[in-house]
Order: C-alpha cells, then sequence, then structure tokens
C-alpha cells in the first residue's frame, strides 16, 4: 500500500491498468459460440485507484478486524498508507534541499 500511495502522489497523472476477462466463455453463450478468451483492459487514474483502495481498507478494518472474521490486518494496510505519505514528504524535503541530486 505505501507504494501506491508514493506512486500516486509522486505521478498523479498516471494510470492504472485492470484485464478483465470475459467470463462467460465458461457457459454457453449464443454472442460467443466458439468460447474465445478475450481480455480486456479497463484504465483508471492512480488517484482514484489510491482512493478506492484506502476507503476498502478503512471498510474493512472496521468490519472484518472489529469482528475477527479475516486474517488479514487491514488496518496495518492503513499504516503503510501513511508510510507512502511520509516517504512523498521525506522525497519531496529532500529535492528542495539537494536540487542537483535529483533521483526521482
Amino acid at each position: 500500500m505505501a507504494m501506491l500511495i508514493y506512486y500516486a502522489l509522486r505521478f498523479p497523472k498516471a494510470r492504472m491498468g485492470y484485464a478483465f476477462s470475459n467470463l462467460h466463455v465458461l457457459f454457453k453463450n449464443p454472442r460467443n459460440p466458439n468460447g474465445e478468451f478475450k481480455l480486456r483492459w479497463f484504465r483508471v487514474p492512480i488517484w482514484l485507484t489510491a482512493i478506492i483502495y484506502v476507503l476498502l481498507d478503512l471498510v474493512y478494518s472496521l468490519i472484518f478486524d472489529r469482528m475477527h472474521l479475516n486474517r488479514t490486518a487491514y488496518s496495518v494496510h492503513i499504516g503503510g498508507a501513511l508510510a507512502g505519505v511520509l516517504f512523498w514528504y521525506g522525497v519531496r524535503f529532500w529535492r528542495d534541499l539537494n536540487p542537483k541530486l535529483d533521483f526521482a
């Protein structure tokens, strides 16, 4: 989660791609009689992806962590998001102090 948040803050105009398949090929479908498998790409702005992931982790931490229904520590993902924000601030501060040593 830290890398996703850092990437979203560092490159706010970037887009993230998701591949979706046509799962209906497992069943008889009149639109796809040969059963061809296709992937479709869906592109979303990276900032929207980061917001959705953080909101999902917040909701899941309120539901699953409190009720002990899942073994995934969603609250730790929120901590990773905060670490990504802190790292982004650190990189910005470093670049302001040392403009000749720009590494990213």
